[in-house]
């Protein structure tokens, strides 16, 4: 009897996770196509799903510095939409899946729930992925098209709405189905989840027509293959990452402010949109930062920044996140990511964390011409997992162990 009551616990836990994730992540996708009363109560129930877990942080004393940082990080982007006289409501729909997720990340690993987190999000994000191919090829011009979407999106060929929005989740897959194998007892010789992984993310990556995420995503998998060979990189630490990837950014960021010189990246790349079409986007994105330096524009409508940009979002997450919330937010959101390479240089001998730096490294370069468009939330979800990741502080517990039990031997 006790066997099958815990069976039906596991079973309420994953349908709980299970259900959780795809509140907090599906309701945006469906934007245009829902009867907007249907869609109203969807995304309401989408906020209260978000503070549930946020909640549980504070009720499960789980609460660390990462869990403190993306609040204040949503409560500026919600500061910011209310002065301008945005739309507090939209500006919900980009913070609760932030919120609710890396409030979710934080609770589970801080309660030894890591291994069931990871399983529910490989089989979601798969899902995901699958959907995103299948709407490739059943439906060339587009599961459904409205002239809004036309007007908003670069190309007709939509998946589920938003191309970019799910193309985003192919490294997640990748980085949770490694640490999903990596907290396993008896280690597989070959992991077949990693490489299912590694094959969709980058038919998709290919499907979409991104050449940023097709080579880096291919890096990836190189590095998953070799990367053993390549000690060099494994002993790299996770701050010099990030500092690289900083210096890229800002480089790039004060290269796009001369506006002159893009011109040389569409000759360069020829008619890839990635640089004949977003450049432009690049820089009147920073002229309207210019114009709002402190607190950006909020989170207004689609409608709105489509003025301003004449796109759904400036391509280009670091931007977006200063046009949303200003050099306030931006400086937020690197200290972020920040905190979680920093957390990972603490345990740099852990075997994991090679592996999760080059990930989030990944994430920070594919961000200079992506963007999520939203949640603001990539970047949180890894650097979350890097800074309350259960099994590298067991691992640094287990270093002060040693030493504990030297002193007592001695004396």
């Amino acid at each position: 009897m006790k066997l099958r009551f815990k069976n039906l616990d596991a079973l309420f836990e994953y349908v709980l996770f299970f259900g959780t994730i795809l509140v907090l992540w599906t309701p945006n996708s469906y934007s245009y196509i829902l009867p907007q009363g249907f869609y109203g109560l969807f995304r309401w129930f989408q906020y209260l799903v978000a503070i549930c877990p946020a909640a549980l942080v504070i009720v499960k004393k789980k609460v660390n510095l990462m869990y403190v940082l993306n609040c204040v990080f949503c409560i500026i982007l919600m500061f910011s939409t209310v002065i301008y006289h945005g739309h507090i409501h939209k500006c919900l729909n980009y913070v609760a899946p932030l919120i609710g997720t890396v409030s979710l990340i934080v609770l589970c690993i801080g309660s030894g729930r890591e291994k069931e987190l990871l399983l529910v999000f490989r089989y979601v994000l798969t899902a995901y992925i699958l959907i995103n191919i299948a709407t490739y090829f059943l439906f060339p011009n587009g599961l459904y098209t409205t002239p809004k979407v036309i007007r908003l999106d670069d190309k007709p060929n939509t998946f589920l709405g938003n191309r970019n929005a799910y193309k985003f989740y192919g490294l997640m897959l990748i980085l949770f189905s490694y640490l999903e194998e990596s907290l396993k007892k008896k280690q597989k010789r070959v992991n077949y989840n990693m490489i299912a992984a590694l094959g969709l993310s980058l038919l998709m990556e290919v499907l979409g027509e991104s050449l940023t995420g097709s080579i880096i995503i291919t890096a990836i998998a190189l590095y998953y293959f070799f990367g053993d060979r390549i000690k060099t990189i494994r002993k790299i630490d996770p701050r010099i990452l990030y500092f690289a990837a900083s210096g890229i950014v800002a480089f790039s960021l004060i290269f796009l402010a001369v506006g002159q010189y893009t011109g040389l990246l569409a000759m360069a790349f020829g008619e890839n949109i990635t640089f004949s079409h977003r450049t432009f986007i690049w820089v009147a994105a920073e002229e309207v930062i210019m114009k709002h330096p402190v607190l950006g524009i909020g989170s207004q409508a689609t409608d709105v920044t489509f003025v301003f940009l004449q796109n759904v979002n400036c391509h280009d997450q670091y931007l977006e996140v200063a046009l949303r919330g200003g050099f306030v937010a931006l400086g937020m959101f690197m200290f972020i990511v920040w905190t979680g390479m920093n957390k990972l240089s603490e345990y740099k001998k852990s075997p994991i964390v090679p592996f999760f730096a080059v990930c989030i490294f990944a994430a920070m370069v594919i961000d200079m011409v992506e963007c999520e468009t939203y949640s603001y939330a990539f970047l949180s979800y890894f650097t979350a997992m890097a800074y309350s990741w259960r099994y590298s502080s067991l691992y640094a517990e287990k270093r002060v162990g040693r030493k504990k039990k030297l002193v007592l031997r001695l004396t």
